[in-house]
């Protein structure tokens, strides 16, 4: 860590409420640290930005918030291998200038000169210059937020509670760095609840320079769907443009094999299926190495989530499983032939073969995880070698031509767009079927289709994903918790009736998710505590499986 980073301080205005802004996100916008956008509240998207770009953070915020969002440093710091202090003010502010005086306050003991500013709701998408402040560099009407009017060489600042709102200008987007003393000094002298207020000011005595940028803001409803998109497509396309009129999204990205599976396997499914997946408008171009794709665009959140981060009642939850009932039951009513290899390849050897690599990644960590007898959370568990002629008879038995049809292929939560109002249901990103050499794309099990949703549903899968789990080794001991929602009790009831309906065994879906998690476990190498604790899981629900069959039989 360089001695610029050093002497620089971080301050997250995160107090307050902003539910009214964000209706449509119910109980979960009360804390605006935890604002889901994507798999993750914004305050991750804070934390991971600036992680290595200072060495102090304050956050205030609401007594309520305080341990979630410990829960988020956590993560980003481990992954960061980060030093950075955090100090939680927890305390119930009247306004956001009243948040800061708080985190002032503690700048002062101190010995970091130059802090920064941000509120929660906006999402850094570059680092401010000392002594400067943020404004949006696109000039456009506010929709209840503050801005900057440029005329010649002349400012003028308007705030939110402003009577002259029908204007248009330079949006602020809360984000601004200056000096303790200069921080400390204005906000003794200012009166009033506006940030806006208190940049007029250190304008006026410390000459602070407007900076544009692109707004990234989650705190409008105007707004949040256009930046969740923005930040959760750019993981996934080199670039994104929505035109949100029309209903389009716009797609540029280099994994081009990628995008022409995917628009083949939609293009050749029936016509009754196809309507389950947004809709590709023409074909796919291929330019320059890059594969352009225009489809239809929704804005529902994807169903990771709602579940992680959306307070659903009972009846929404119902609705969901009552649309994914309809979905499989129509996946399934599209019968398909599945080769015994075919089989073997999905279950048996694509397990092996990713188990040796996950070894081979972890022998000089965790030399032992794949010995007999290891024992997790407590219990004694045998290896997967061990298991290894038990699992070979168990995926012998999952081969029935009945269960043979329509496959997504990657059923998590994470793949399935939502609208928890209407019921509406949209799959992106299928992986495809078993068949391989220029076979069906489609053909597959529906077993494994409900492993996945299952896998999401009750094994904890996006908890684990999002970093929301614990692990511990002591004396060749391994123990791990995977986090829970206020979601997961419901579901864990609904999903036991939905494999009734479908007519499935609930043993063997528990067996295929163990699969899943092992396997996976070798493709999250860039962390390791995460990738062992999806082995661990695997391997424990795996022996549950194997110790209620050994009773049995």
């Amino acid at each position: 860590m360089n001695s610029k980073i050093n002497n620089k301080g971080l301050i997250i205005l995160a107090g307050g409420s902003i539910g009214h802004r964000l209706p449509f996100i119910q109980s979960a916008a009360v804390n605006p640290a935890m604002i889901p956008v994507g798999l993750r509240p914004a305050i991750a998207y804070l934390f991971e930005f600036y992680a290595d770009h200072v060495s102090e953070i304050i956050v205030v915020c609401n007594p309520s918030s305080a341990h979630d969002i410990q829960i988020q440093w956590d993560i980003v710091s481990r992954a960061h291998h980060s030093k950075v202090s955090l100090k939680i003010i927890a305390k119930d502010t009247l306004h956001v200038l009243d948040s800061l005086r708080l985190a002032s306050a503690e700048a002062n003991h101190s010995n970091i000169e130059d802090w920064i500013i941000s509120p929660v709701t906006t999402i850094p998408a570059v680092l401010v210059n000392p002594h400067a402040y943020l404004v949006e560099q696109d000039i456009r009407a506010s929709a209840g937020w503050s801005f900057l009017l440029r005329n010649a060489d002349q400012i003028k600042f308007v705030s939110r509670n402003s009577n002259n709102q029908s204007q248009s200008g330079h949006a602020f987007t809360g984000i601004f760095q200056v000096s303790k003393i200069a921080l400390s000094n204005t906000l003794a002298e200012l009166t009033g609840d506006d940030l806006i207020g208190l940049i007029a000011c250190l304008v006026e005595k410390y000459g602070l320079t407007y900076q544009l940028a692109d707004w990234i803001d989650i705190g409008h409803a105007v707004n949040y769907y256009q930046a969740k998109s923005k930040i959760v497509a750019s993981r996934h396309f080199n670039s994104i443009e929505i035109d949100t009129v029309k209903g389009l999204v716009s797609k540029k990205s280099n994994k081009i094999k990628k995008i022409l599976d995917e628009a083949t396997y939609v293009a050749t499914l029936p016509k009754e299926i196809q309507l389950w997946f947004p809709r590709q408008i023409g074909e796919v171009h291929v330019k320059d190495g890059y594969a352009n794709q225009l489809m239809e665009y929704y804005a529902y959140p994807v169903v990771s989530e709602l579940f992680l981060y959306w307070h659903l009642d009972l009846s929404q939850w119902r609705q969901f499983m009552s649309s994914m009932r309809r979905l499989l039951s129509d996946f399934k009513s599209h019968l398909v032939s599945v080769s015994k290899s075919e089989h073997d390849d999905l279950y048996l050897n694509k397990l092996m073969t990713r188990v040796d690599d996950f070894f081979l990644q972890v022998k000089n960590s965790y030399p032992a995880i794949c010995n007999e007898g290891i024992v997790v959370n407590g219990e004694k568990n045998h290896s997967l070698d061990f298991l290894r002629p038990w699992v070979e008879k168990f995926c012998d038995q999952l081969y029935r031509q009945d269960d043979h049809c329509i496959m997504h292929g990657d059923l998590c939560f994470n793949n399935i767009l939502y609208d928890p109002y209407g019921g509406t249901i949209r799959l992106i990103d299928p992986r495809g079927g078993m068949s391989s050499n220029g076979g069906n794309l489609h053909s597959g099990d529906i077993k494994y289709d409900l492993a996945k949703f299952v896998h999401s549903a009750i094994y904890g899968y996006d908890f684990v994903v999002s970093g929301q789990f614990k692990f511990e080794v002591h004396d060749g001991e391994y123990s791990y918790e995977i986090f829970s929602g206020v979601n997961s009790t419901t579901m864990l009831l609904l999903v036991d009736d939905l494999l009734s309906d479908l007519n499935v065994n609930r043993d063997e879906i528990d067996f295929i998710v163990a699969l899943l998690f092992m396997s996976m476990a070798s493709l999250h190498s860039e962390d390791r505590r995460r990738q062992v604790v999806m082995y661990l899981h695997g391997l424990s629900i795996l022996n549950k499986v194997y110790k209620k069959y050994a009773h049995l039989h």
